[in-house]
């Protein structure tokens, strides 16, 4: 038996439906075919993590100075750090208020334990002397020639931020929560220098001039102190807290301002987010805007560590005129600046990232060592050195040299599970590769070993994630190319659907719109590949069709074939509709088809993307819907002068509609006896009026019609 199931194209209707399918992603990359993950942008670099190699703009790896760990000091973290003249760095530490002296050899001394817990400020004098400022109290205290620490002046203020010495000796404290600044000559000789309309002054710097500078925290300003009560605003940040400053060798000054995360304002405290010794000891997270608490461990002066939301933070410039010209906006809070003679150095408060920035727009990922921030930055005995917490430690920089660096990317997610092929690097120098490989998001002892390439090739075994390692001890690395192939995944057929009887759906061809003109942010913004159009499918009443659609998608992106086939229930074998279609709407002509219970099977399969074996498959079922394409019976079971009583009954559907009229065209409906027309089998009362014929008809749930006629006065 021919069952004819396609149908033929059939001509445009007024009404106009429009089926939107899903096949694949706008840009489809085969099972079959490999995938490709590169590192090219600076943005693709700074992803992963550096340590002796620096990532530059536009894109690169290069060797970068050498970061060791010189010293690690009993202390919850580091808070202040100072250069003495002889080239010693004195670190003010918490959670136990104690200060220490670390030697050009690494050598740590504790040189004092105060009872208040944080020292948020520490000073060297030119001649050697050492100031330490414990928080809160407000007090300042310096060592003696016998090695004590006696007290040296009291502010009268809550915290003391920051100490700088000048040359001639003198003494400037900046303090919180008046925001004032001190100039102290000598024990117990003090005044209040200027008074700012801020909460707090958080930083000092005497600049090139001898001129003292401040930062503040409330507004984010930037203070040149002229004189006693004589000060101009350099910048104003628009931000709420200056977090660090420094000075080049050609006397520029440079400005770190954050933003308060979450903040509402200025409070009486800097608010922050930053690491701070933990009650239980180690280090804990405290949220911005933790009030200090007299004896407790309150969070340290303005920063961020693994914050969800981290604020911009703003590098600024200031040059001969003082106009303030931003150089960068980072996403890590910068806690510290220094100035190395050719490049600004800034220490972030998150992971140990460092950074290079000149003011001709230079910008590098200086690296990151093993600390979560870098709390501080001075050049002492010729060097740079470090300060961080998380560990509380002291770090030496040198220039670039030795064995280099190395450089781990993020590892790639290639969202399956993946087959390697070949990594391949662009630049010139001298580099080792290996990879490691793992199923976690987070590298962990579950991962397979490090492994070297082979030749080009990935060595490592398949997994769902794999992190590359570069050391790079000479020259630099421009671009890097990962192939891989995906694990191939069934496709899925998520949803299927018999539409109801008498429509059929034929694909339309959507013109390809003319190209649009647009400017020049739209053509840097616009993807390279043109958006694909939708398939979209016309409607056409076709007595006897049926239509299935339905919706199906693969996890690797391949490409899908279709089939469809159909059983009647109570059969055991399927019947092919049709084996090759690659849109999922189908509709065909069931007036050949028998009447009765049906169900649909769609399997969809990947194998235009794979070949033979390696092709998988999916299946699935539809509802149980019904064919039907017989009329209704009707019988009369009685009849009178005044009413007719009709039998309707179908084999196949049940009765849905009934209307009656008098003269053939104006049809009103009319309900069986027991009220709902909901059965295959229902009784119908017609009221006669004398003189007058009836008009009676039925239609089934599939629109299956059939019709009674009773001329007047006569018999049917």
């Amino acid at each position: 038996m021919n069952n004819n199931p396609r149908l033929p194209q059939f001509c445009a209707l007024s009404i106009f439906l429009v089926l939107v399918c899903v096949l694949s992603s706008a840009v489809p990359a085969s099972a079959v075919q490999a995938e490709r993950h590169s590192w090219d942008a600076f943005a693709d670099w700074a992803e992963g993590e550096a340590k002796g190699v620096a990532i530059e703009e536009p894109g690169r790896l290069v060797p970068s100075r050498v970061f060791t760990r010189a010293a690690t000091v009993d202390a919850g973290a580091v808070w202040s750090a100072a250069a003495a003249p002889n080239g010693d760095v004195i670190l003010g530490a918490g959670s136990k208020g104690r200060v220490f002296r670390v030697g050009r050899t690494g050598a740590v001394s504790q040189l004092t334990e105060f009872s208040e817990p944080d020292v948020f400020a520490v000073a060297a004098g030119p001649k050697g002397e050492i100031y330490a400022a414990p928080s809160p109290g407000g007090k300042i205290f310096r060592m003696n020639a016998q090695g004590r620490f006696e007290l040296w002046f009291s502010t009268g203020e809550t915290y003391v931020w920051d100490m700088k010495a000048a040359a001639n000796g003198v003494l400037f404290a900046a303090t919180g929560t008046q925001g004032k600044i001190f100039r102290i000559t000598g024990k117990d000789q003090g005044a209040v220098w200027f008074d700012a309309d801020e909460p707090h002054i958080r930083r000092l710097l005497i600049d090139g001039d001898g001129v003292l500078l401040a930062g503040s925290a409330g507004k984010g300003l930037v203070y040149r102190i002229l004189d006693k009560d004589r000060a101009v605003v350099l910048l104003d940040s628009g931000k709420e807290e200056i977090t660090a400053l420094a000075v080049g060798p050609d006397k520029a000054i440079y400005a770190a301002a954050v933003a308060n995360p979450g903040g509402s304002g200025p409070s009486d405290r800097p608010r922050s987010v930053r690491i701070q010794p933990a009650s239980s000891g180690g280090l804990a997270v405290v949220a911005e805007g933790s009030p200090v608490k007299p004896g407790g461990n309150g969070p340290a002066p303005g920063g961020n560590t693994a914050s969800a939301s981290r604020a911009a933070c703003d590098l600024y410039v200031m040059e001969g005129d003082f106009y303030p010209r931003k150089l960068r906006e980072l996403k890590d809070d910068i806690l510290s600046l220094a100035h190395d003679g050719t490049h600004l150095i800034a220490g972030s408060g998150s992971e140990g990232r460092l950074y290079h920035v000149n003011k001709d727009g230079y910008f590098a990922i200086l690296g990151q060592i093993d600390a979560e921030t870098v709390s501080g930055i001075v050049a002492a005995g010729g060097t740079l050195r470090l300060a961080t917490a998380g560990p509380s430690a002291l770090w030496n920089s040198a220039s670039t040299g030795g064995s280099g660096g190395t450089y781990s990317s993020k590892p790639v997610d290639t969202k399956l599970f993946a087959r390697w092929g070949a990594l391949r690097l662009a630049g010139q120098g001298d580099w080792r590769v290996r990879t490691r490989s793992g199923n976690t998001s987070d590298p962990d002892k579950s991962w397979h070993s490090w492994l070297p390439l082979d030749g080009d090739k990935v060595a490592s075994p398949p997994a769902r994630y794999l992190q590359v390692e570069i050391a790079l001890s000479r020259g630099e690395v421009e671009h890097a190319e990962l192939f891989f192939l995906p694990q191939n995944q069934p496709p899925r057929v998520e949803s299927l659907r018999v539409l109801p009887p008498g429509m059929a759906y034929d694909p339309i061809q959507q013109p390809s719109p003319p190209p649009q003109p647009q400017t020049p942010d739209q053509l840097v913004k616009s993807p390279d590949a043109a958006p694909v159009q939708p398939v979209r499918f016309q409607p056409l009443s076709v007595r006897g069709a049926r239509t299935a659609a339905w919706q199906a998608q693969d996890p690797n992106n391949d490409r899908l074939q279709f089939s469809i086939s159909i059983r009647r229930e109570g059969d055991s074998a399927w019947e092919l509709l049709e084996g090759k279609l690659d849109r999922p709407v189908f509709s065909w002509d069931t007036s050949a088809w028998p009447d009765g219970s049906y169900r649909i099977r769609i399997t969809a399969s990947d194998s235009p993307d794979n070949a033979g074996p390696d092709a998988l498959s999916a299946e699935k079922l539809s509802d149980v819907f019904t064919i039907d394409h017989t009329s209704p019976t009707l019988t009369v079971r009685r009849q009178t002068s005044t009413v007719v009583e009709i039998d309707a009954s179908d084999s196949t559907s049940p009765i849905a509609a009934a209307f009656v009229s008098t003269n053939g065209f104006d049809f009103k409906p009319l309900l069986p006896q027991d009220g709902i027309s909901d059965s295959r089998r229902e009784v119908f009362e017609l009221p006669v009026e004398s003189g007058k014929g009836l008009f009676f008809r039925v239609e089934d749930a599939h629109g299956n019609v059939a019709g009674w006629r009773l001329p007047p006065g006569g018999r049917p």
